[in-house]
């Protein structure tokens, strides 16, 4: 009996120690703090670090301004992008500058007519998930950037893809009046100031080597006239040009003579043609390549001719595409066609031109070849278009001619001297009119 009472005693003295299910229960209890003191430590972690990298932020920004404010030439703060990496993160730092006027306006190089005032700087510092960091300031220069009594003048050059082209040679030279200034080069984004400059009219000019306009190798523009307290923009396309090698080439329709030549008139021109407008070159000789500097990434045709001549008398007859689709003599003739090339800079390509040819069947002295009517439907030419042979001309002599209706006489009279068509699509009318068309017989 006495051994039963221990043991119901003991069983009463809750000594027996935790269920398991009590040990599951506490471990659980446990285990979500854990979760929400580490949590909290976690994102007491981020928020420090993020508010790290905002502080250090906002004194990248402070740097950068203080930078700017530094800088002993307006003209030398322009716009940037940098990294910078502190902590183990990488920080942009953005700096973007503007001109303005003394009216708050917006200047930019090569446009506007408001003079110089101050230079705006904006920065912006962006990392990996914050939130943008910014600064601004305007700059003053230290001295004075316009004066009453005399201008400013601004140039803009930009190259074949429409940026900013940096280290040009600009000059501004005096032609009336005036006083010689120091020519400058284009920043970093193709700008280029002339502040201070005297009362005159003068000659804006670019210059750098192997460089090329769209319309002439050294782009300039003349009579620009500066007025007291006034501005003047300007902008100009330059870029590192190409070489086109271009070919004068009539088309026999059969093989000439042994020994026989071909001779272009003295003083022909031809039209390179682009989006830009007509640019005129003189060829100097057929069959043989001859070099032409021209800017980079344009669509070039070529043909002989000149479009409009100084009258702006249009010549529509000698451009192949304005040739259009019909039934000639009973041939079905295609649209006249003119291939584009373009050359990229420092590039190289070939283009061949296509001219009609005659033949003069006589000898004869003092040859003229003059435009005539061309036929009805036949693109016309109402420019009065003459080449003139000073010297003896043989018999069966050919001569290369842009496209287009031409009557051959003699100079000084109306007396007809006989010529035959020689190249493909010709077409003889009389005894000395022909027309040299750039058509050839539609494919089915």
């Amino acid at each position: 009996m006495g051994h039963l009472n221990e043991r119901v005693r003991f069983v009463n003295s809750g000594e027996g120690g935790m269920t398991l299910i009590e040990v599951l229960v506490a471990m659980f209890v446990f285990a979500i703090i854990s979760t929400l003191v580490l949590s909290s430590l976690v994102q007491l972690v981020g928020i420090t670090r993020a508010s790290q990298n905002q502080h250090v932020a906002a004194n990248i920004a402070a740097e950068e301004i203080d930078l700017v404010r530094d800088a002993g030439d307006l003209f030398g703060v322009n716009d940037v992008t940098r990294p910078v990496t502190l902590n183990d993160t990488t920080f942009t730092v953005t700096r973007e500058t503007e001109w303005v006027s003394a009216t708050g306006a917006d200047v930019s190089c090569g446009t506007g007519r408001e003079t110089l005032s101050y230079k705006r700087v904006n920065v912006t510092v962006t990392w990996p998930g914050g939130a943008p960091v910014r600064a601004d300031t305007v700059l003053d220069s230290p001295d004075r950037l316009n004066d009453s009594t005399k201008g400013t003048v601004l140039v803009s050059v930009i190259d074949s893809l429409g940026e900013g082209a940096p280290g040009i040679s600009v000059s501004l030279t005096p032609t009336a009046d005036g006083a010689p200034i120091a020519a400058t080069q284009t920043d970093a984004f193709g700008c280029a100031f002339f502040l201070q400059v005297t009362k005159g009219t003068y000659t804006v000019a670019l210059s750098k080597p192997n460089y090329v306009g769209v319309f002439e190798k050294t782009p300039s523009r003349t009579g620009v006239v500066v007025e007291a307290g006034g501005t003047q923009s300007f902008q100009f396309q330059y870029d590192l040009g190409g070489r086109l090698d271009v070919t004068l080439t009539p088309v026999p329709v059969a093989p000439l003579p042994r020994g026989s030549s071909i001779t272009i008139p003295s003083g022909l021109q031809a039209t390179l043609a682009s989006t830009y407008g007509p640019r005129y070159v003189t060829p100097q000789r057929v069959t043989t390549a001859q070099a032409i500097e021209v800017h980079p990434r344009v669509p070039y045709r070529m043909f002989a001719g000149v479009y409009s001549d100084e009258a702006a008398a249009a010549c529509a007859s000698v451009d192949p595409m304005s040739w259009p689709t019909a039934v000639v003599e009973g041939r079905q003739l295609a649209a006249g066609a003119s291939p584009e090339v373009s050359v990229a800079p420092n590039g190289r390509a070939s283009l061949q031109v296509p001219m009609g040819l005659i033949r003069v069947d006589s000898t004869v002295n003092n040859l003229r070849v003059r435009r005539a009517e061309g036929r009805s439907g036949d693109p016309q030419c109402s420019s009065h278009q003459e080449f003139v042979f000073s010297s003896r001309v043989e018999a069966n002599t050919y001569i290369a001619l842009p496209f287009g209706a031409w009557e051959a006489t003699r100079v000084g009279s109306d007396t007809p001297v006989p010529i035959s068509a020689s190249s493909f699509g010709a077409r003889v009318r009389g005894t000395n009119v022909v027309t040299l068309d750039p058509r050839l017989p539609s494919t089915p």
